[in-house]
């Protein structure tokens, strides 16, 4: 997604540029607002690790580890921050 990797300082600490314009152009409920904080913070690193494991045939424990651990940390958003990544995966490999 273009502007992932921006931040801003909003109130003494720091945020993804990204998180903002979702929240400010849905204007949605608090539901959409906790996915979109939920998820988007999640999305480079699945994008990391499927790069990262794309061309092994098998895992090893330590990598199965670090895909559980991805997988604990990303809640019940897993599945979204996936399929985030696929899309922005897609977005580079045909429009960059």
């Amino acid at each position: 997604m273009p502007f992932t990797s921006f931040e801003f300082k909003n109130k003494n600490k720091n945020e993804k540029v990204i998180v903002r314009v979702l929240q400010e152009s849905l204007k949605k409920s608090n539901e959409v607002l906790n996915f979109v904080t939920g998820t988007i913070p999640f999305v480079q690193k699945a994008i990391a690790l499927a790069s990262k494991f794309s061309a092994s045939e098998s895992l090893s424990n330590d990598e199965k580890l670090e895909l559980g651990l991805f997988l604990r940390n990303a809640g019940h958003h897993w599945n979204s921050t996936i399929l985030l990544s696929i899309a922005q995966e897609h977005y580079n490999l045909h429009y960059e």
